[in-house]
């Protein structure tokens, strides 16, 4: 196991299943701590479960990210959770403009 991100954190977004899941436990197993962001909280829970039984960092975060109260929401738990956002993966599906 490389360890070359290890102290930086990461957003993934779209994490909760398919590719963004596959890359946010990619990056826990390079060092990285992972914030991973999608609306559905039971499949977020499972990959960070899944991150932390391989000794990695992970925190859930369901939020709307089509709404800016959602960005924001993730937004504060990534900083809050890790003081700063090193690296960010958009893999959240487009649908739409954002709602204000």
């Amino acid at each position: 196991m490389h360890h070359d991100l290890e102290g930086l954190s990461a957003i993934v977004t779209g994490a909760s299943q398919g590719l963004g899941r596959e890359i946010a436990g990619a990056l826990a197993e390079r060092g990285a701590q992972v914030v991973l962001a999608a609306r559905r909280r039971e499949l977020l829970e499972t990959a960070v479960d899944e991150i932390e039984s391989n000794g990695g960092r992970a925190i859930a975060v369901p939020a709307d990210l089509a709404d800016t109260a959602g960005i924001r929401l993730l937004i504060d738990a990534a900083t809050s959770a890790y003081g700063t956002v090193d690296i960010l993966v958009n893999n959240a599906a487009d649908e739409g403009p954002v709602r204000r």
